[in-house]
């Protein structure tokens, strides 16, 4: 917590022999304009193109940082929102992507083990494999609940600001349109029981 808190400090204090750390700050804020829709979208290709964006900038983000695990991991999200984007097409459609995503996420992160920490990006990648996978925007924004709360832990570590802000965006954001979208499906059954 104290990392997260001395990066705050520093980007607001730049020191201007740090460019790279205020750069790698500044980039990742706009992944966190995407944020803002990324989840609240409907359909599951618009999901999967912003959050594609989103991990590619979100991987230049932690390299800059210094973070080569978060880095790593989210070029393998990159790869995996270009395939999953193409799941309709016949060379994306097998059930052997997301266990190789799964793989290739958790081989990343062992090459690259920094400490328990790291874990949690592999996890939270995996969940999201998981849930990126499924047709339904509904199961996606499900398994990606605690993927991204995982993702938040992990940028609090690591002192990423704009990473740290996404989560909670995007956990906000999963959560009311979840809602939205449960409160839209009992709607209909409540008006059929006010007309019997």
């Amino acid at each position: 917590m104290d990392t997260f808190f001395q990066s705050i400090i520093a980007f607001f204090t730049l020191d201007p022999s740090e460019p790279i750390s205020f750069v790698g700050q500044l980039v990742g804020f706009i992944p966190l304009l995407l944020a803002f829709v990324t989840f609240s979208l409907s359909k599951r290709s618009h999901i999967l193109i912003s959050k594609t964006l989103s991990d590619l900038l979100s991987a230049v983000h932690f390299l800059l940082l210094g973070e080569v695990v978060g880095g790593a991991v989210c070029i393998v999200n990159t790869a995996r929102g270009y395939v999953f984007y193409n799941k309709g097409k016949k060379w994306a459609s097998g059930i052997y992507i997301p266990i190789v995503f799964s793989i290739l996420t958790l081989l990343t992160t062992i090459l690259q083990w920094k400490g328990w920490y790291t874990l949690l990006p592999a996890v939270g990648s995996v969940l999201a494999v998981i849930g990126f996978w499924c047709n339904k925007p509904r199961l996606v924004k499900l398994f990606n609940l605690p993927a991204v709360s995982l993702w938040l832990v992990y940028s609090i570590i690591t002192g990423s600001i704009s990473s740290t802000l996404i989560n909670i965006i995007s956990i906000i954001s999963i959560t009311v349109s979840m809602i939205i979208e449960l409160t839209k499906s009992k709607q209909p059954a409540k008006a059929e029981a006010d007309e019997e």
